[in-house]
C-alpha cells in the first residue's frame, strides 16, 4: 500500500513539474520582447516600453524630453507677430526652388475659427519667412497646400459655394488666384460651404496627381481637378455619419475611418468597400497604409497584408484586455498610433501628450520590422515629413529638428 502511495505521489509531482515547465515556456513565449534597442541611436527606452506598457495611476508626470541624437536641432521657430500663446507648428511639405531648400509649416489648429499661419524656412539661408495665407486680391484663405512634381506650390480654399485654387508666386511671396470652381447648387456640399471651411472636414487632402478631395460625413466623396477645372461627386457616405480620419493608400485609393466602420475607396474602381477588422471592439480603424500595401491598425497592435491575413504586433493582447476591461485602466492608456513608413523601412508610432492624464507616456518611437530594432526618442508627438534627400523634419517645442536616413 505504501509503494502505491509513493508511486502516486511521484506521479503527482511529475505532473506538477511538467505543468510548471509548460507554463514557464508559455509565459516566456507570451512575454518575450518585440524589439531590441539600436546600437547608434540614443533612446528614452525601448519601443516595447513606449507601445505596450501601462502607466501607473498615480505615477510621475511625463517629463519633457526633446528629440535625442542622431536628431539634430536646426533652428528655433522665429517670433511671429500674430502668434498666440500655445501656438505650435507642424511640418506640411518640403520643396526645392530657386536654389533654396524650403520647409513649409502651418500652426496646429484646435479651436474653431483659429487663424491659419503659414511659415517657410530656407535651410541654406537659415531664414524664416511668414507667408500670408490670404489669396491676393481675395478674402479666401489658403487652407491646404500641395507641392506638385514641378515644385509649384498650390493652395485651395473654400468660399461660399466655390473652391478657389491658387498658386504661390516666388517673386511676390503671395498666393495668386488661378481658378474658381463652382459647386453645383444641388449638392449638399454647396450649402455646407457657406457654414464651414476645409478645417471642419476630417478628410480634406491633396493626392500626388494634384487632385483635391473632400470627404463629407453623411454626404459624399468629392474631388476637384485644378488642371481641368472639373469638380466631381463620387461615392455616397450616407452610412458614415462621422469621419475620424482619411488616409491615402499609396496603392491607389483612400482609407476612411468612421464611427464603427472602416472603408476603402479605390481610384481605379471609383468605389467604396467595407474593410473587415479583426473581432475586437477596441480597434478604431486603419491608421495608415505602408509602401507594401499593409494596413496598420490605429492602436498599433497589428497589420493586414495585401493577401487579407492579419498579423499581430502586440506581444500579449490578453494583458491589454485585462488592464482595459477588468481593471478599467483604459483611461490611463493611450495606444501608439502608427502614422508613417520611411524609405529605410521603419514604421513610426506616435502618442500626443495628454492634457487630461499627466501620467500617460507620450512622444514618438520607431520600429524596424526586419532587424526588430526599436527606439522611443522623444516625449512629444509631432508630424514628420521625409524629403527627397531622405532627411526627416519635425517641430518639437517650436524648434525644428532633422534626421538623415540611410535607406
Amino acid at each position: 500500500m505504501k509503494r502505491v502511495l509513493i508511486s502516486f505521489s511521484l506521479k503527482k509531482i511529475m505532473l506538477i513539474f511538467v505543468l510548471l515547465v509548460s507554463l514557464s515556456i508559455f509565459l516566456f513565449e507570451k512575454f518575450q520582447f518585440v524589439s531590441q534597442l539600436p546600437e547608434n541611436d540614443q533612446c528614452i527606452a525601448s519601443f516595447d516600453t513606449f507601445a505596450f506598457t501601462f502607466p501607473s495611476h498615480d505615477g510621475a508626470t511625463q517629463e519633457l524630453i526633446l528629440p535625442l541624437p542622431p536628431w539634430e536641432e536646426v533652428s528655433k521657430v522665429s517670433e511671429i507677430s500674430d502668434r498666440k500663446p500655445g501656438d505650435r507648428f507642424e511640418v506640411i511639405a518640403t520643396r526645392h526652388a530657386n536654389g533654396n531648400h524650403e520647409i513649409w509649416f502651418t500652426n496646429f489648429r484646435i479651436d474653431v475659427g483659429q487663424d491659419i499661419i503659414l511659415l517657410l524656412y530656407l535651410t541654406g539661408q537659415q531664414k524664416w519667412l511668414q507667408i500670408d495665407p490670404k489669396i491676393e486680391g481675395s478674402s479666401t484663405i489658403v487652407e491646404r497646400v500641395f507641392i506638385s512634381d514641378d515644385q509649384l506650390v498650390w493652395g485651395v480654399g473654400l468660399r461660399a459655394g466655390r473652391f478657389v485654387i491658387s498658386l504661390f508666386e516666388d517673386g511676390t511671396g503671395n498666393f495668386v488666384e488661378q481658378q474658381v470652381i463652382e459647386i453645383p447648387a444641388a449638392w449638399n456640399l454647396f450649402a455646407d460651404s457657406f457654414n464651414h471651411n476645409l478645417s471642419d472636414f476630417s478628410g480634406a487632402l491633396w493626392t500626388p496627381d494634384g487632385k483635391f478631395w473632400i470627404f463629407s460625413a453623411g454626404d459624399a466623396i468629392y474631388s476637384i481637378d485644378p488642371f481641368t477645372e472639373q469638380i466631381s461627386m463620387h461615392n455616397s457616405l450616407e452610412e458614415y455619419t462621422s469621419i475620424s480620419s482619411v488616409q491615402l493608400n499609396p496603392m491607389g485609393g483612400f482609407i476612411i475611418n468612421g464611427f464603427g466602420r472602416t472603408g476603402y475607396f479605390s481610384f481605379s474602381k471609383d468605389k467604396l468597400t467595407e474593410i473587415d477588422l479583426p473581432e475586437n471592439e477596441y480597434y478604431q480603424g486603419i491608421s495608415f497604409v505602408d509602401n507594401s500595401g499593409n494596413f496598420w491598425l490605429t492602436d498599433g497592435y497589428g497589420w493586414r497584408k495585401p493577401d487579407g491575413n492579419w498579423h499581430r504586433l502586440h506581444p500579449d493582447p490578453l494583458i491589454w484586455r485585462w488592464q482595459t476591461v477588468a481593471l478599467n485602466n483604459w483611461r490611463f492608456y493611450s495606444p501608439p498610433d502608427p502614422f508613417m513608413e520611411t524609405s529605410d523601412g521603419r514604421i513610426w508610432f506616435r502618442i500626443y501628450r495628454s492634457n487630461q492624464w499627466k501620467t500617460l507616456r507620450s512622444g514618438i518611437a520607431w520600429f524596424e520590422p526586419v532587424t526588430k530594432e526599436g527606439c522611443w526618442f522623444t516625449s512629444e508627438g509631432a508630424q514628420i515629413i521625409e524629403d527627397d534627400q531622405h532627411r526627416l523634419w519635425m517641430v518639437v517645442e517650436n524648434t525644428l529638428y532633422s534626421y538623415t536616413l540611410n535607406p
